[in-house]
């Protein structure tokens, strides 16, 4: 697996930095494109990449004001697609994506009593696991929106949208001969609830 970087570790551990915690877990939509693309036709090349999916993600953030850290992670499984302008074919449940996702926030807004707007941005660490096949490993960045409100007490509800990007997570020898790998973007929208501790 991944290593956290050592500095998100101290951020976290610190003891004499007055900060707010929270935890809690999001269910969300992704959908992919780009990743692979037939070169050899320019009108309405065909097109392969990971299938929409669900997602499930456990977030723990630590708050310092408007400033913020955190790390999410991440799971997913999905099948792969490929498709021109008239016909689509996929095939289901063949990748699994697991991703660690460490980030910085940053508090923009305050819509309503309670409420607050903020941006997020950091690496991704992604696994990706073909059934049967071999792990693939991407480093891409990821940049989101997420809107929080007060449920009541000390829960949090939040919606979250966000893109993603990597290297291609098909590898050339997979492909057949007349694609050629591109880089794989995602973009994700999460509903979730936390618990401020």
């Amino acid at each position: 697996m991944w290593r956290v970087p050592g500095m998100a570790v101290w951020l976290f551990a610190a003891p004499s930095l007055a900060a707010q915690w929270s935890v809690g877990g999001e269910v969300g939509m992704l959908r992919f494109w780009g990743t692979a693309v037939d070169t050899t036709t320019s009108q309405d090349p065909a097109s392969t990449r990971p299938s929409p999916s669900t997602s499930y993600a456990l977030r723990v953030q630590r708050r310092f004001g408007a400033l913020g850290v955190g790390i999410g992670i991440l799971y997913s499984r999905m099948g792969v697609g490929a498709e021109n302008g008239a016909v689509a074919v996929e095939e289901k449940g063949l990748v699994k994506l697991y991703e660690i996702a460490p980030e910085v926030s940053l508090l923009v807004a305050t819509p309503g009593p309670g409420g607050a707007l903020r941006v997020h941005a950091g690496p991704v660490f992604d696994r990706w696991s073909p059934i049967g096949g071999k792990d693939m490993r991407r480093v891409g960045a990821r940049a989101a929106v997420a809107l929080e409100w007060l449920l009541g007490g000390r829960w949090i509800g939040t919606l979250q949208g966000g893109a993603a990007v990597s290297a291609s997570v098909l590898r050339a020898e997979d492909l057949p001969a007349e694609f050629a790998p591109r880089a794989t973007w995602r973009r994700g929208l999460s509903a979730g609830i936390s618990l401020r501790l």
